[in-house]
């Protein structure tokens, strides 16, 4: 498997850490996500170069130390390959402390900041001190359930964990959680906080959502929710609350909402069958303000608006950030649009909370507590 497609392949620019110690770290995502697998010839040092755009200096220098950590092995004539990286777990020096997440961190990343900034917020307070681990249950519950007992394996030093949860909120792998703190594991999750477990979370405020949005859109009397799934618990919550500030404030949701079914499976034919839906919608609909679930649906919109140009239409999204406005802007057009706003979660300082917890946990185990923070999300 000669290629990085699908890896995590994104340095931060705003990373202090010396580039081939990021890339170092990216390539040991890549092996332990199951991009290369053990016996896999990467990529070389000249595609490897242009795939995070540095020098072949910086390359050779971060796979020169994952030789020497058995990451990897090279052989004269042949290339460089995977080695079995797992046959020294127990021999590591270095504690871990791990993500779990239903999230791919590379899908995420391409597709919106949401998470990745998540991520980069996790990663830049542990390196340094704690290996840091990423592992996606794919919103798999076995696979979870596979992962958590793993970590039990692994004696990892603590773990933020994105849970997956029923239509409940309750934890569908409970029992597994518990075997993680019963191995004196600290857990903090991020998102959600299952009601069958008393652990430490980090989330935002998601009626605020609704509420904010509302005081944007008072003036409105076709609203529009335009979200791609909610067969999820959050995704329902976010639809509850909706329904509530729309109601409370006199507003009518009566044929608002599209619900779109889908297993959280990005493809061009996923893509293709949103957009249709969103084209739909928008043609069927006399809606002044659009709120936009998140940022895939905003891309899937831009198309319309380039073909009824004459329609002003207030827009705000979810989980959007600033730094993306601007690409917005330019997707949609500026004149196409009254306004294009954004309501962001804080998912930076999701991960930065979360892992301040966790960490405090690892350090004084005797001493914390169960700790659940509740963020305000910001409008912009």
């Amino acid at each position: 498997m000669d290629n990085l497609l699908g890896g995590a392949n994104r340095l931060d620019s705003s990373n202090h850490m010396p580039l081939y110690k990021q890339v170092k770290s990216l390539l040991i995502d890549n092996i332990k996500q199951g991009f290369w697998e053990i016996g896999d010839k990467i990529s070389s040092e000249r595609k490897l170069a242009q795939q995070y755009d540095v020098s072949r200096v910086t390359i050779n220098k971060a796979l020169a130390e994952l030789i020497a950590e058995k990451w990897l092995y090279a052989e004269r004539g042949r290339g460089t390959f995977v080695a079995n990286w797992e046959r020294k777990r127990s021999d590591r020096k270095v504690m871990s402390i791990c993500l779990l997440s239903p999230h791919k961190y590379s899908e995420v990343d391409f597709y919106s900041g949401f998470f990745s900034d998540t991520v980069n917020s996790i990663r830049k307070i542990v390196e340094g001190k704690y290996e840091f681990v990423i592992y996606s249950s794919e919103w798999s519950p076995e696979k979870e359930k596979t992962i958590l007992t793993n970590m039990i394996a692994d004696h990892i030093a603590g773990v933020v964990i994105f849970p997956l949860v029923n239509e409940e909120n309750e934890a569908v792998n409970y029992s597994s959680y518990l075997d993680i703190t019963n191995a004196g594991i600290p857990i903090v999750f991020i998102y959600r906080q299952p009601k069958n477990l008393r652990i430490s979370s980090v989330s935002y405020d998601t009626r605020a959502i609704f509420e904010i949005i509302l005081d944007h859109m008072s003036n409105l009397k076709n609203i529009g929710y335009l979200a791609y799934g909610t067969h999820t618990y959050i995704n329902q919550q976010r639809f509850k609350y909706f329904k509530e500030v729309m109601e409370d404030s006199g507003k009518s949701v009566e044929d608002k909402h599209i619900r779109f079914y889908h297993n959280h499976i990005h493809s061009e034919e996923i893509i293709d069958e949103i957009n249709d839906i969103a084209l739909h919608y928008l043609q069927e609909t006399k809606i002044e303000g659009l709120i936009c679930h998140d940022e895939l649906i905003a891309f899937m919109v831009k198309n319309y608006f380039k073909k009824h140009s004459n329609r002003k239409i207030i827009i705000i999204g979810i989980n959007n950030y600033k730094k993306y406005l601007k690409n917005y802007l330019h997707l949609f057009g500026i004149a196409n649009i009254k306004h294009f706003m954004s309501v962001d979660i804080q998912s930076d300082l999701i991960g930065q909370k979360a892992t301040e917890i966790l960490i405090n946990s690892i350090d004084n185990p005797k001493q914390s507590s169960i700790q659940k923070i509740l963020l305000m999300p910001q409008f912009f």
